[in-house]
């Protein structure tokens, strides 16, 4: 890897950082980018290039990247059992660089609303 390419990498990793800080706040991208003295433009482009919408190879040429598929899954219920020991993963499921671990006593509707998320991947 090149050393423009490590530097890219990097911001990339500090770009991701601030999108999550922006996005976990629960503010607007507008009041956020003011706020860091960012411009919406150059926030987005990075948002882009973070969620792989557009992927450009060396030619010069732009791909679009499969668009992700979100899957609604049921909140956890509200039940507490406190008589549980604490939970231990009974299953860990990869798909490239996705990675679900499925708990000893998972509501079984969380199971079954990942097991339809993962179909359509």
């Amino acid at each position: 890897m090149t050393a423009s390419e490590l530097k890219h990498q990097a911001a990339l990793a500090r770009w991701k950082e601030k999108i999550a800080d922006c996005r976990g706040r629960g503010m607007s991208v507008e009041k956020w980018c003011a706020e860091q003295r960012v411009s919406k433009t150059t926030y987005y482009r990075w948002e882009r290039e973070l969620f792989g919408k557009v992927q450009k190879p060396k030619d010069g040429t732009a791909l679009s990247a499969p668009v992700p598929t979100f899957a609604e899954l049921p909140a956890p219920g509200q039940v507490c059992r406190p008589f549980l020991a604490p939970a231990e993963i009974a299953a860990r499921i990869r798909i490239e660089n996705v990675e679900v671990d499925l708990y000893a006593g998972a509501d079984p509707g969380m199971v079954q609303a990942l097991c339809k998320a993962l179909k359509s991947c």
